[in-house]
């Protein structure tokens, strides 16, 4: 799954142009919270061998009405060990991080990544990682989960846990069906940048009662035959070298139900060998090619736009 990044010197650049700034933290921060979404902040995660110190949070410009309100404060606020979070109007919030011992960032970015894709906080990453991942001196990571509704904290007693130290579980909070919650790393030799936000998104609980509507196993198998082998990552010059069989129902991909798919490489014995596990959108619209053992280990292959599917021609499907 192929996804466009700005270089992250780039999009720092623009984040301290555009933005406004919390000042200068002096203190750690223990936790990251935006709307109803908390998670453990990169301290956590620093040594004193890593280095790295919190510079600045940065957030979009206060509006020109609260300039003079701004005017009469006395500077920014040292951030307290549980950073409370921006203004619900805000579109993102970045933790800027510098002073890192020179090529350490990458092991303080795989531990962090770790802890983030934990079951407590339960995110995951929206391309496949590995080792090389880490090794680089530059790189950028996506990572999203359903966002927590925004009373969650007060109704669950977050606070109380977290001044007692108790992690609170995302599984055990309720979630908001219409956004994603992002968390972005970007990270350079001796700086990281860490950027909060939300968009909207659908949960896989409300995807899958539409699904079985949206989206039959014949109307899947139509668009799949009418692509080239190439285009889904097979060999041979058509999908008429193929047979396509129906999985195991609907699956979560991307926080969306996904008909699962096998294809099977047709041969002069018989005999059929499996070549390929895909996903299909409920919506027909995505089709995703599994390249690990899970389900959210694809790559993504968008479908032509506002197709519809002529009469299927393919072999019968059992």
């Amino acid at each position: 799954m192929k996804r466009l990044f700005i270089p992250f010197s780039a999009c720092l650049f623009c984040l301290l142009a555009a933005c406004g700034s919390d000042g200068t933290a002096s203190e750690t921060i223990s936790t990251y919270t935006f709307g109803g979404d908390t998670i453990p902040a990169l301290e956590q995660v620093l040594t004193e061998q890593s280095g790295g110190r919190l510079t600045a949070t940065l957030s979009p410009e206060t509006p020109a009405d609260d300039d003079a309100d701004a005017d009469n404060d006395d500077g920014g606020e040292e951030p307290d060990s549980t950073d409370s979070g921006t203004d619900a109007s805000a579109s993102y919030r970045a933790y800027d991080y510098q002073q890192f011992t020179e090529y350490q960032t990458g092991s303080v970015v795989r531990s962090y990544v770790e802890l983030l894709t934990s079951e407590t906080n339960a995110l995951k990453p929206e391309e496949k990682l590995d080792d090389s991942t880490y090794t680089q001196p530059t790189g950028s990571i996506l990572l999203t989960r359903q966002a927590v509704a925004a009373d969650a904290a007060s109704a669950s007693g977050e606070e109380k846990n977290s001044a007692e130290g108790e992690a609170v579980s995302y599984a055990s909070l309720p979630h908001d069906p219409a956004l994603l919650f992002r968390v972005r790393i970007d990270w350079l030799p001796t700086s990281c940048l860490v950027t909060l936000d939300h968009v909207a998104g659908q949960d896989f609980s409300n995807s899958l009662l539409t699904a079985g509507v949206a989206l039959s196993f014949s109307t899947a198998t139509d668009l799949m035959n009418t692509l080239s082998p190439e285009e889904i990552g097979l060999s041979g010059s058509s999908m008429s070298e193929y047979s396509l069989k129906p999985g195991p129902g609907f699956v979560e991909v991307d926080h969306t139900a996904c008909l699962t798919i096998y294809v099977y490489q047709k041969n002069a014995t018989n005999t059929n060998s499996l070549v390929g596990t895909y996903f299909m959108s409920s919506d027909g619209s995505t089709l995703y090619r599994q390249t690990g053992t899970k389900p959210n280990q694809v790559e993504k292959i968008t479908l032509p736009s506002g197709y519809t599917p002529p009469p299927s021609d393919a072999e019968p499907t059992e």
